[in-house]
C-alpha cells in the first residue's frame, strides 16, 4: 500500500426467495447427479475397453440427455459443460498423482 489506499472486501449472503432456493437446490442436485454417472460411465468404459472418455465425448452425450430428461433440459447447456469439464479435470488431476 505505497499509496496509502485501503483496500476493502465485501461480503453478500444471498437470500433468495423459497422458490428460487429450491429451483438452486434441484439444479445442484441435478449436476452433482450427472457428475457422479460421468464419472461411474468413466470407469465402466474404462474396466470394458481399457480407454477413457474423454470430457468432450461426454459433452456430445448431453443432447441426447437433454432431449430425453425435460429436467435436464432446463438447465443451461453451460452450466452442464461445465460440469463436466470439472469432472475431466479432478479426474486427470487424480492420475497424475
Amino acid at each position: 500500500m505505497r499509496d496509502g489506499s485501503l483496500r476493502k472486501a465485501y461480503t453478500y449472503k444471498l437470500q433468495p426467495p423459497l422458490d428460487q432456493e429450491r429451483a438452486l437446490a434441484e439444479t445442484l442436485w441435478r449436476c452433482r447427479t450427472l457428475y457422479n454417472t460421468a464419472l461411474e460411465q468413466r470407469v465402466i468404459v474404462y474396466r470394458w475397453r481399457g480407454v477413457t472418455p474423454t470430457a468432450y465425448q461426454q459433452m456430445a452425450g448431453l443432447k441426447g440427455l437433454r432431449a430425453e430428461l425435460p429436467e435436464y433440459a432446463a438447465i443451461h447447456s453451460h452450466v452442464l459443460q461445465d460440469v463436466l469439464a470439472r469432472l475431466d479435470t479432478t479426474y486427470q488431476a487424480f492420475f497424475r498423482g
